[in-house]
């Protein structure tokens, strides 16, 4: 596979926000298993149940849920429609180009 200077560079974009995703879902994963109780406290607003590393429940506020939810399904799916938008747009043409298709 041979790719040009503009295929390269939308590959890399590609690759650093799978990176960042990646990252940011992790480090909030354990940040959630190390910091966050593990049963409800209506004093404090942690009172919405959300996942933890290692398939731990941990009950987080309504800002702490939201940042949970955008990692797990906005930048998820924005990924995901980057990688088959990269496949369609750039890898197909360039393989087409060079006859291996």
């Amino acid at each position: 596979m041979n790719l040009r200077g503009t295929e390269k560079k939308a590959l890399i974009c590609l690759l650093l926000a799978i990176l960042f995703g990646g990252v940011a879902a992790m480090s909030t994963e354990f940040y959630f298993l190390g910091w966050m109780p593990r049963s409800p406290q209506p004093l404090t607003g942690r009172i919405y149940p959300a996942g933890a590393a290692f398939n731990t429940l941990v009950y987080v506020n309504r800002t702490e849920l939201g940042w949970f939810n955008f990692l797990k399904y906005d930048v998820t799916t924005v990924v995901g429609v980057g990688v088959i938008l990269f496949v369609i747009f750039i890898l197909l043409p360039a393989e087409q180009r060079a006859g291996l298709l």
